[in-house]
């Protein structure tokens, strides 16, 4: 994580698509695995991941460069997704950190690009950690 490290200063997002993170600093989550979670709903630059798929099947999580409010998922198209493989971990270090205007929020879910209002969420939780300053 080579770039994350060389920040002057980064933030760390822990991220459980299932269940409700108390120790975000007032983000607002639901227990609703099928609810957007929002990393960020300013200017920030996304550094990396690391997200961990628990389930026996393969997952997915959709990331999108807006803030949770401008997002219906399901309806919204991600900006890009990241295919989990059964029981597997996905990491990535951006050598250049995406600059985002407008937010940063992701989803899980059991497709890579779900029908217009049929958000499936997975049966065990997609867990892990989305840097970003």
């Amino acid at each position: 994580m080579r770039n994350i490290f060389a920040q002057e200063g980064y933030s760390v997002y822990s991220f459980n698509a299932l269940q409700i993170n108390p120790l975000q600093r007032g983000i607002g989550l639901t227990v609703n695995g099928t609810a957007i979670r929002q990393v960020a709903a300013r200017p920030c630059a996304f550094l990396g991941y690391i997200f961990h798929n628990n389930d026996a099947a393969v997952r997915w999580v959709q990331v999108f460069f807006l803030p949770e409010a401008d997002v219906d998922y399901g309806v919204t198209p991600p900006n890009f997704t990241i295919k989990l493989a059964a029981d597997s971990s996905s990491a990535w270090d951006f050598y250049r950190p995406i600059l985002l205007k407008n937010g940063l929020s992701f989803g899980a879910a059991t497709a890579e690009a779900p029908a217009s209002g049929s958000i499936t969420a997975p049966t065990l939780a997609v867990t892990g950690s989305v840097y970003y300053s």
